[in-house]
Order: structure tokens, then sequence, then C-alpha cells
């Protein structure tokens, strides 16, 4: 009988564990973070922007960073992104600009410096005829018509994801990330717990993707409905067990029993053969190579669960938004964990709900929006509910501000789709290059 080797790793699970206990904060210490995508569109044509060319992104981005000071960042010679102290300015794989910025003390800090970094990008992006639309997915055509710039990472990965939709993941769509702190493990389980099952009433409040390839679609959400057949191990909400018993722990085993995709050793990279999962890898290497604990904090940037774990806690799952409400994002969580009260108040709310039907309204909140099903209730009911809650939980808070929209629209049954529909079909009369126009302000 062959002998198992198991091979030698330079670090072990429990070092994984420490290093999330080492992230953890004192509550005053406490920061929310935005990452903000949108989509980069060539004005000349309402077609998707180039990347290469006088034109294109790749020189938009240089001529950005000679003019305002920021650094480079590089794939094999290639430019895709910036960065200055902390904030990045970085391309998704169909070309949507993001910035991922330095978190900070309160939603108005972020509002005040998106608003002045878009300033900057609005001012130097008329000079190349480009223009980056808030809005969840690039509509002017399809998927296929949209090719993936050249980052090493983006062309291994478009190779991988297992399921029909994502291809529009990787090309089209645009999100709004949010970003909290943790203070111990109870409290990163607490919060990730509520936020998973959070996930379809945030997908409804923010569906902002009704109209796709130059028209409207039967959705209120396509960005929503290509995540949720994207890849089907590592997307949408963590498996019942996690969300009910989360820790550190559960969280690491979880990612181990994913497949790994690539790794990089010498600057280069080693594709997997999308079988041999991390644990296979940490326990009996792969060609020749031993796992190293880089090797993990990768692979865990290649899972992309509505709701994860990092230095910080991650909350994905919604669509880019236009103006306010892409501030209101961050705010709204921000007031779920303003205090007890309302926390436990949300909790009991959404607790009423099994896993399955949070996974069953994850797609009719992607279709239908707030008038979607979560159980026996209509999503608008839940999440008026919720709303009115965290309204009054930043009643003396500055952000407070950022409640407000949402509770006109939620009230009314509306999400930004509904809005974006209205202004398609009745004041565009269905004509694409005029509601770009509306996109574009």
């Amino acid at each position: 009988m062959k002998a198992i080797i198991l091979h030698k790793q330079n670090f072990t699970k429990e070092d994984l564990i420490k290093d999330y206990l080492y992230s953890a904060k004192h509550p005053k210490l406490f920061k929310i973070g935005l990452e903000y995508e949108r989509i980069s569109i060539d004005n000349t044509n309402n077609k998707t922007a180039s990347y290469l060319g006088k034109n294109g992104i790749q020189n938009f981005l240089k001529t950005f960073a000679n003019q305002y000071n920021w650094n480079l960042i590089f794939d094999n010679n290639f430019i895709i992104g910036l960065e200055l102290n902390n904030t990045t300015i970085t391309l998704e794989p169909g070309g949507q600009l993001e910035i991922s910025l330095s978190p900070q003390k309160n939603v108005n800090d972020i509002e005040l410096e998106i608003e002045s970094l878009n300033d900057k990008i609005k001012k130097l992006s008329q000079h190349f005829n480009l223009n980056f639309i808030e809005y969840g997915i690039n509509p002017t055509c399809l998927a296929n018509e949209i090719p993936i710039i050249p980052k090493r990472r983006y062309q291994t990965m478009a190779k991988y994801l297992d399921l029909k939709m994502s291809k529009f993941m990787m090309r089209q769509t645009s999100g709004i990330q949010t970003t909290f702190d943790f203070e111990n493990e109870s409290d990163a389980a607490k919060k990730i717990t509520l936020c998973s099952k959070l996930s379809p009433i945030m997908t409804a409040i923010f569906a902002n993707s009704p109209i796709y390839n130059k028209q409207i679609t039967k959705y209120k959400s396509i960005r929503s409905l290509a995540w949720l057949y994207t890849d089907k191990k590592r997307c949408n909400i963590l498996n019942e067990d996690l969300i009910e018993n989360f820790s550190f722990s559960k969280y690491i085993n979880y990612i181990f029993n994913i497949p790994v995709i690539f790794i990089i050793r010498n600057n280069k990279i080693i594709e997997f053969d999308n079988k041999t999962t991390f644990n296979d890898f940490y326990n009996f290497g792969y060609k020749g190579i031993n796992a190293q604990k880089e090797d993990y904090w990768l692979h865990a940037s290649l899972f992309f669960p509505d709701v994860r774990l990092k230095n910080y806690i991650e909350i994905r799952n919604h669509d880019c938004q236009k103006g306010i409400l892409k501030y209101s994002i961050p705010a709204l969580y921000k007031a779920i964990f303003k205090d007890s009260y309302t926390f436990n108040s949300i909790n009991k709310i959404i607790s009423e709900f099994t896993i399955d039907e949070l996974n069953k309204a994850k797609l009719s909140s992607a279709k239908q929006g707030l008038k979607g099903q979560i159980g026996n209730y209509q999503i608008q009911d839940v999440a008026s509910d919720i709303i009115k809650l965290a309204f009054n939980a930043l009643y003396d808070d500055i952000d407070k501000k950022y409640i407000t929209p949402l509770l006109d629209l939620t009230l009314n049954g509306l999400s930004p789709a509904d809005l974006l529909i209205q202004q398609f079909t009745n004041n565009y009369k269905g004509n694409f290059d005029k509601f770009m126009t509306y996109l574009k302000k």
C-alpha cells in the first residue's frame, strides 16, 4: 500500500485564528470602510470604455497619477490601479472603476473623501471622453462583448468560476461593499450572522440594475442575479451551520474545503486543477509545492459570500447606488450595530426566517425587489420595520441624513430600480441613449 506523505507547512490553523483575533479592536477605535465600483463608459458611443488606447482607462489612470501625485499599481507592466495613503483606485475585470477608501470614523467623513475624489475623477475624465456611472451592471451590451483587462489574477479567475453567470459577474457587475470592525470573536460572529441573514432584504432595498443590454429586464437587480449563478462553492449566503454557530475555526475550515484556483510563487501564478481543496494542499502539497500562510489569505480573498471575514467584516451584497444612496449602505449597517436594542430587535425580526427561506428570498429580491417574498411576508414589510429601527438608532447622529431617503423609498415600496424603470419608460420612452444621459448625471 502506497504511503500517504504529509507535507510541512509554515503555519497552523491556530495561527490563522490568532491572526483574526489580532485584528479585533476596541469599540472606540472602530471605523467604517467603503469599496465603491462604477461602470466605465466611453461617451463617444455609450459603450464600455476601452482599457488600451489614447483615451483608454489605463492612460486615464496614468494621467491621474501624474496630475494628483498618486502611486501607480502595475501587473505585468500594465497599469491596474493607483494608491495613496491607504486609499486605492483600481480596475475590476471588465474595466469597472473601484475606489477602496481608507476607513473613516463616520459615514459623513466617507462622503467628504469620496466626493473630493469623484470631483478629481470627473474633471479629468472629461478630457478622455469617459464617464463612470453609478449603476449595478453594465447596461450597454452582453457580457461576451467585454474583454477582461490584462490583470493575471482576473484572466485566471475567468477560467475557473463554474456557473453560467460568472462571465456577467466579472465583466459587468458594479457593487458597493462596506466594512466594519469587530471587538472579539463573539462580536464578529453576531455581526456576520445577522448581516448574512439580512442579505436578501438588502438586495431588495438597494436593487439598482433593472436595465441590461439596453432594455428593461424581468429583474430589479441583475447584478444580484449574476452573483447567484457565479460559483456555488464560493458565493451567496454562508451555510446554515456556519451562520448559526459561527466561529473563526469553522470559518477557516469552510475555506479549507473550497478548491484552490491558484497560488503565487516568485511573482508567477500557478494554476490548480479546481479539484484540489486548500485542505488537500495544506496536508499533501500540490505538485511538490507546500502551502504557506500567504496562500491561505490569497485563497480566502477568492471566496465571495455576501458577508465575509478578513481583518474586518466585509458586507458585499449591494448594487452600486446613485448620489446620496451610496452612503445609505454603510449608514444603515452603522445604525444596525449602533446599540444592543436596535441590534437585538432587528435580529429578532430576521431570525423568524429559516435559511431555506432566506435563500429563496435571494432570488425573489433580485427579481421583484421590495415586492418579493421572504417566508410568508412581502420583503417591503420586513424592510420597513428594519429601516424604522435604524432611523431611530441614529436620531442624534451626524449620519442620520443617509437613512432618511431610504425610509421614504421603502415605505412607498420603491427601490432605486423602480425609479430607473419609470425614467426609462416614461421620461425617455425606452430611448437608451437618452436614458444614459440620466445615468451619467
